[in-house]
């Protein structure tokens, strides 16, 4: 039977297959932090536990390197210690949660370097799936996200914008790849509202952009917007920590 770090993937990838059906619409309405009880659903504990921990860490309502210790959680949340240690596994291959031998689990931490790379990742998935533009989109699809449809707090609808640019490439890895991307920017995006002057705006003209399905336009304002955000970094990293 395997173990240690290849069963932990092995269960990773197992829970990322069996789940991203259903995550796709979540991943860009559901990061506003509504009701916790919104984002529970139906299914087996497993995945119950596993929607509450990754809202609550979307949200912000455990803070960078805070411990999460199952036995807590699982008191907390009603439950076995089993889904929550599976639920902690699955987030920890999605960058939200570190796993340390003998160290237990913590929320990732990140400092300013770091930051400063995860941008410039955001912006080269994004452009990787404009330069794969255009195909059929069909908007039958329950994970399409209408340009004109966007709703909540600029963060949220930074990641709606995301993720359609990612649907609408003719890559299927560019999608779930800014799934992944848009769990780990949530927190720092709803950090970062405090800095940027006018965010509304730069959401405007990229939400105009991409109605208009004008891919070289969008990564025009995409640059920018990214480079903003990457020379704040060290202050977008200070309020977040501070929460």
């Amino acid at each position: 039977m395997p173990f240690g770090p290849i069963a932990r993937g092995a269960r990773r990838t197992a829970g990322r297959d069996r789940c991203s059906a259903t995550r796709s619409t979540d991943s860009a309405r559901s990061l506003s932090g509504g009701a916790e009880a919104n984002v529970v659903n139906s299914g087996p504990t497993s995945e119950r536990v596993y929607d509450v921990l990754r809202h609550r860490l979307l949200t912000r309502v455990y803070g960078p390197g805070q411990r999460l210790d199952p036995s807590i959680l699982a008191r907390d949340l009603a439950t076995s210690i089993t889904p929550v240690r599976d639920a902690l596994h699955l987030l920890a291959g999605r960058g939200l949660v570190d796993v340390g031998t003998g160290e237990g689990f913590h929320v990732v931490q990140i400092d300013a370097p770091a930051l400063v790379d995860l941008y410039a990742w955001n912006l080269g998935v994004l452009s990787l799936a404009l330069r794969s533009w255009p195909r059929t989109v069909d908007r039958s699809d329950s994970a399409f996200v209408e340009p004109d449809a966007f709703a909540g707090d600029t963060a949220s609808q930074m990641a709606a914008l995301c993720l359609t640019i990612g649907q609408m490439s003719s890559n299927a890895e560019h999608r779930p790849a800014l799934e992944i991307l848009n769990d780990r920017l949530q927190p720092i995006r709803m950090a970062e509202a405090s800095l940027i002057e006018d965010p509304g705006s730069e959401l405007r003209a990229l939400r105009t952009a991409l109605a208009a399905r004008e891919s070289r336009a969008l990564r025009q304002l995409l640059v920018p917007y990214h480079r903003r955000r990457q020379r704040k970094a060290a202050e977008i990293v200070r309020v977040h920590y501070r929460r």
